[in-house]
């Protein structure tokens, strides 16, 4: 499958977040953010994930109504505690923009998550060696939208 396809395929996810509330953020390896939504329970490592999970490997940012929240590039420190803001707020509009595959995430709570992919590498099957910026995973997701395959239980 070309990454483009594997693209349009997470494209074609992001309305499986709609009504979903996060439930957890956490931060991954090389700096991605992942947010788990609705029921957490635990996976075959024995952490929690929640029935969808949004892994995030590019540029983000969270904003409030009025300014900038948190950013992808902001201190650890400042990432892992104020990213916490999305938990408890429900997707209400998901929005995916061609052809660079940006995501928006409207929440109940007013916070807004943009998610730009920032890399040709992301658009080209020579480079990109199987990498998405972003991808949605999880129980909830139908068999076989996997592309990265975690041990989600």
């Amino acid at each position: 499958m070309t990454t483009r396809a594997e693209l349009e395929i997470q494209a074609g996810l992001t309305t499986l977040l709609n009504g979903r509330t996060c439930t957890q953020v956490s931060l991954g390896g090389d700096d991605a953010l992942i947010l788990d939504f609705d029921e957490l329970q635990p996976n075959l490592e024995g952490q929690l994930a929640g029935a969808i999970v949004l892994v995030i490997e590019c540029p983000w940012r969270i904003d409030t109504p009025d300014l900038p929240a948190v950013g992808w590039e902001d201190d650890e420190e400042d990432v892992a505690q104020l990213s916490t803001a999305l938990i408890g707020g429900a997707v209400e509009e998901t929005d995916v923009r061609r052809p660079g595959f940006d995501l928006t995430l409207n929440f109940s709570n007013e916070y807004r998550l943009r998610i730009f992919p920032d890399c040709r590498a992301y658009y080209s099957d020579e480079m990109a060696g199987g990498a998405l910026p972003w991808q949605i995973i999880g129980r909830d997701v139908p068999e076989g939208s996997h592309v990265l395959e975690l041990p989600l239980g």
